[in-house]
């Protein structure tokens, strides 16, 4: 099954509870959900066998793309029904909150 690790993806267990705020003890609920899943799948990390990472599988990437399908249509049906400045201040305003939530993770931070 070949998957693919992304430095820009949550790899690792400890940064999946960080990012969505969970218990270390739920983290490791949601990723066994998701390993039966065979949406992710555990592997040593090549550079500290202490670690271990996730990755997605061929069926997480698809499920993946298509929810962001989905996602991406619903969201072109909403912006169609505002009017141009209304769509210009939701522009600006994921902009700041886009920026705000780059600057988290990058301290590594909760949004």
């Amino acid at each position: 099954m070949k998957s693919r690790v992304s430095p820009s993806r949550i790899n690792y267990p400890g940064q999946l509870c960080q990012r969505f705020a969970l218990t270390p003890s739920n983290g490791s609920r949601l990723i066994d959900a998701l390993v039966d899943s065979m949406l992710i799948e555990r592997r040593l990390d090549h550079q500290d066998a202490r670690r271990v990472q996730l990755t997605l599988t061929n069926r997480g990437e698809d499920v993946l793309a298509a929810t962001y399908g989905t996602l991406l249509t619903l969201f072109r049906r909403s912006l169609g029904e505002l009017s141009d400045p209304q769509i210009a201040d939701f522009a600006q305003t994921l902009d700041t909150l886009s920026r705000a939530l780059g600057s988290s993770a990058q301290e590594g931070t909760q949004p």
